[in-house]
């Protein structure tokens, strides 16, 4: 697959969406005045380019801050929209190490630190009336919310659009590199001339992992720097880990379930929840069934499915919400937001929007069985998930041959990647004999799954380490196979084994995979299908089997691998069902 990507392709639709809130909204037009590029300075004294957008006029303002990776230029349109029809100074600033910005960008390392020194410099500014809220989506958002950790006085609120608080879950969920995120993502960023298109499929396989751009024939100090010792990969990357205690400010969500990044907002949502239980403060959580980026568009098909013109936002609706919440928390202006119920998800299978008082919300914890006879390899084999448990001793083994990986097909993918998001039909890949597939009864009736999943699947294997995979399916009376959610897991979570204490070949293991989170109709007539496995490439790195870190890896062995589902190694799929 030959794909073409800069750093600007990210952000195209946004700019679309931009000049349309420009020339349709309503509210009247105010004179701009328009700095560009003043140096900011930071604690070490390098300097940042920055541009301010704020109405004419001596009144200070509140201030919408914005800090990009993706080049400030690109949303001037945002600056202009939210001066001219909000009324407020926005702040945009090219990061650290790009553009005419002075120093090195180097991701997850720099934003705490040049985050607040940017506040502190905005406050001192005579257009600043002290109350500051910040904007953006993905590394933007990232950008935003490590600063809302630290009770910053004037940072008041922040519009988190797809974004994330932990790089480390994020770029390696079930402690296996997220590759068809982090490479291109890497190399978009430095790639130009006859250098932008890149053919990943041809790229992706080549060994070892840490060597790829230098193999492909292109030099990349960002990526050879993630796996230096010293630096250690994104280990010791600022995070909001451990920190949701420290958020004092009202954050409104938005993502899609689709979206690659829906786990990671969905944690940062629950992380302040947990931490502060009653006394936390008020988010909105949004979630369409969408993909990353998508909710600036109209469009409403993701993969093989269409959620119909309900299911989308558009740049119009995103900034005028993003306003009126703005409104609320910089101004104080009742504008309702509050008073909505404060989580609204898009069910997928009956496409209609639910809201909700809490998220997740209260639902039955349902557990299905797997159950075989011993060939429960493709979905022809004779691989049950059951409601009850037979507890009839039993396991199904195959082969994993990392040379020979599951194929990524569908998902919440990364969206350079289009022809490999979204729901697809599974079919082919579960007639692979390295995938077990374990098939339900046909639905009674409806099944509403909205939550969280987990699968704890009781394995051995013949390696020093490995991985398992699993995905939840349904399976609609034609034989269609739609991908509902997956998830990967790195040995089991046992203190005995890790990087200097592999796995015992032979003995079995639990692995509990996060499969995500997902608000799903299985309608009547419909199977749910449990695949595992142990690979799902290019998405995840593969594991090579011999206790090597698989980014290191140049010799990879095939291993037999045992799935147990038995009365004492149970292995089952946890499904949370509204009833």
């Amino acid at each position: 697959m030959r794909i073409r990507w800069d750093i600007r392709n990210g952000v195209a639709s946004v700019i679309t969406a931009g000049l349309v809130v420009l020339c349709s909204a309503s509210a009247a037009a105010q004179e701009l005045v328009v700095e560009r590029d003043l140096k900011v300075p930071m604690p070490d004294g390098a300097l940042l380019m920055t541009d301010v957008y704020r109405p004419a006029g001596e009144d200070p303002l509140p201030v919408v801050f914005v800090r990009t990776p993706y080049v400030k230029d690109q949303f001037d349109w945002f600056g202009q929209a939210l001066a001219t029809h909000g009324g407020y100074a926005v702040v945009i600033q090219d990061m650290r190490g790009q553009v005419a910005s002075e120093g090195e960008f180097q991701p997850f390392a720099n934003e705490r630190g040049d985050g607040l020194a940017s506040l502190d410099w905005i406050v001192e500014q005579p257009w600043c009336d002290g109350n500051i809220g910040m904007w953006g989506s993905s590394y933007l958002s990232y950008a935003a919310l490590l600063l809302a950790t630290e009770k910053h006085p004037a940072l008041k609120t922040v519009v988190n659009i797809s974004g994330w608080g932990n790089p480390d879950t994020m770029g390696a969920p079930g402690g296996v590199m997220h590759l068809m995120l982090a490479l291109p993502w890497t190399l978009s960023r430095q790639i130009h001339g006859d250098r932008n298109e890149i053919d990943y499929d041809e790229i992706f396989p080549l060994t070892p992992v840490s060597r790829i751009p230098e193999l492909a024939g292109i030099e990349s100090p960002a990526w050879a720097a993630y796996f230096e010792e010293e630096e250690g990969g994104l280990e010791g990357s600022e995070s909001t880990a451990g920190r949701y205690g420290n958020v004092e400010i009202p954050i409104m969500h938005v993502v899609g379930w689709n979206d690659f990044l829906a786990t990671s907002t969905l944690e940062v949502y629950e992380g302040i929840r947990d931490a502060q239980g009653d006394s936390a403060p008020f988010q909105k959580l949004i979630v369409t069934p969408l993909a990353h980026d998508m909710q600036w568009d109209t469009v409403s098909v993701v993969g093989d499915d269409d959620f119909g013109p309900e299911s989308t936002l558009g740049g119009r609706k995103l900034i005028e919400m993003s306003i009126m919440w703005f409104h609320r928390y910089l101004r104080g202006i009742p504008t309702g937001v509050d008073q909505e119920p404060p989580v609204r998800v898009f069910l997928m299978g009956a496409n209609e929007w639910r809201e909700l008082d809490e998220w997740p919300p209260a639902a039955d914890e349902t557990t299905w069985w797997l159950e075989s006879g011993g060939s429960a390899n493709t979905r022809d084999g004779d691989g049950m998930l059951l409601e009850t448990d037979a507890a009839t001793p039993g396991h199904d083994r195959f082969v994993y041959e990392p040379m020979d990986p599951v194929p990524t097909h569908g998902g919440a993918n990364m969206h350079f990647f289009p022809d490999r998001l979204g729901p697809r039909d599974q079919r082919e890949i579960e007639d692979r004999e390295d995938v077990l597939c374990y098939t339900s009864a046909p639905m009674e009736s409806d099944l509403d799954i909205v939550g969280h999943i987990e699968a704890t699947i009781y394995a051995a294997t013949e390696g020093r380490s490995t991985d398992f995979t699993t995905k939840l399916v349904i399976v609609r009376p034609d034989g269609y196979a739609r991908i509902v959610t997956e998830g990967i897991k790195r040995n089991p979570d046992v203190p005995e084994v890790h990087e200097n204490a592999p796995m015992v070949p032979g003995k079995v293991y639990v692995f509990t995979i996060d499969m995500g989170a997902t608000a799903i109709r299985v309608p009547a007539g419909h199977r749910l299908r449990l695949e595992v496995s142990s690979s799902n490439f290019p998405k995840y790195t593969r594991n090579p089997n011999t206790g090597e870190a698989s980014e290191l890896a140049e010799k990879f062995v095939p291993v037999n691998q045992t799935v147990y589902h038995d009365g004492e190694r149970a292995s089952v799929l946890r499904l949370p069902v509204l009833r």
